[in-house]
């Protein structure tokens, strides 16, 4: 229904490609999430559930705004972040591999899932031949996209890139207008996190709250593995992530999301949450 001659295609990229090129990415990775939503609890024999924690997701007013209409990566990251999660519940250890590192490769917000996920393949007990050819696939991965950029040997450039502009040049502040519990404590105004604090300034004391609250959540996963606490433990990691480290932007709250959706789709007391 398109002609070719005159075309509204030109048109269009002229006004339209930088957005669409810029937020297509992250649509996708939303509807994306969203499969992996149901097929996780079709696979449980739940597949009405899972149709309605895909439509509870995607209907959500901060998912849809992240991605379509503010253009951010984040379900981008979290997509081949919870695309892991799944693959190694249904044990494929080098796929989930490969994924996280993906999604760290895009950006490290996921990074706290990395102890998650060490749990759960250590609990899986896989052969160390596994493991090697797990961790060498994953490295080969990185290499080969990174290789492109770096003109040259790929893990030193990717180690220098993190090391000196990802973790070096981001905004180190206390909230970088997220409302969690430094928000409260300090105000919403930018603040470095390098103030003191009594003996500590306030990015270490993020550091110290977060673990405070990450190992408990680790050490009751080690315990008890099964699909509801696994999804409490990787809800509650990301939700205190955002509520107590330092730096937080308000789209990282997004990570809570996918989790929480099949919390309460499972658990429908949940369900005001």
């Amino acid at each position: 229904n398109i002609p070719l001659f005159p075309s509204g295609i030109m048109l269009f990229f002229e006004l339209k490609l930088y957005p669409a090129l810029l937020k297509l990415p992250a649509i996708l990775a939303d509807l994306g999430i969203a499969y992996l939503l149901f097929d996780f609890l079709k696979k449980k024999g739940k597949e009405k559930a899972g149709f309605w924690a895909a439509n509870l997701f995607l209907w959500n007013p901060a998912v849809w705004y992240n991605s379509t209409v503010w253009g951010q990566t984040d379900a981008t990251i979290n997509f081949f972040g919870l695309a892991s999660l799944f693959m190694l519940i249904n044990r494929k250890l080098t796929l989930s591999i490969v994924f996280i590192l993906l999604s760290i490769l895009i950006k490290a917000s996921l990074i706290v899932l990395l102890p998650i996920l060490l749990i759960l393949a250590i609990k899986q007990k896989y052969l160390i031949r596994e493991w090697f050819k797990t961790i060498a696939t994953g490295l080969l991965v990185v290499g080969i996209i990174t290789f492109p950029f770096s003109q040259g040997e790929p893990f030193s450039w990717l180690f220098d890139l993190y090391k000196d502009k990802v973790f070096g040049w981001q905004l180190h502040l206390i909230t970088a207008n997220a409302f969690n519990f430094w928000a409260a404590l300090t105000g919403i105004h930018e603040r470095p996190d390098t103030l003191m604090a009594g003996p500590f300034n306030f990015r270490i004391w993020g550091y110290v709250l977060f673990a405070g609250a990450l190992i408990p959540l680790l050490v009751r996963l080690y315990r008890r593995i099964d699909y509801s606490n696994l999804l409490w433990v990787g809800f509650l990691t990301m939700f205190a992530t955002f509520t107590l480290t330092t730096g937080m932007h308000e789209r990282y709250l997004y990570p809570i999301f996918p989790l929480l959706t099949l919390i309460v789709v499972l658990e429908k007391k949940w369900l005001p949450l």
